[in-house]
């Protein structure tokens, strides 16, 4: 899934998840994408690499960020957290 969504190769920004959830005719707002971005920018690039992604995907590999995406859920809305859940599964499957 992670080379799908990072079309530049320098990794994924806000508008390549925006992007993406266009082809699916959903009505995410970008801002909602720029905070997933913002929060999972170890580097500050203003992209999430592969690293970054995983974190993102799968927090419960990062102790702290697991509890930050726990008391964070109420920040991001129903659709990103439903789009998330489709990346994950796809990400699952694409490593099987």
């Amino acid at each position: 899934m992670f080379p799908f969504l990072d079309k530049s190769g320098y990794g994924i920004a806000s508008f390549d998840l925006k992007d993406f959830t266009d082809t699916m005719d959903t009505a995410i707002p970008v801002y909602d994408f720029e905070y997933v971005v913002d929060q999972y920018d170890g580097d500050r690039d203003g992209r999430l690499s592969y690293d970054e992604f995983l974190q993102f995907t799968l927090p419960k590999t990062h102790r702290e960020l697991a509890v930050m995406t726990e008391t964070r859920n109420s920040l991001i809305t129903p659709g990103v957290h439903d789009l998330m859940y489709a990346l994950l599964n796809a990400e699952i499957e694409g490593q099987k």
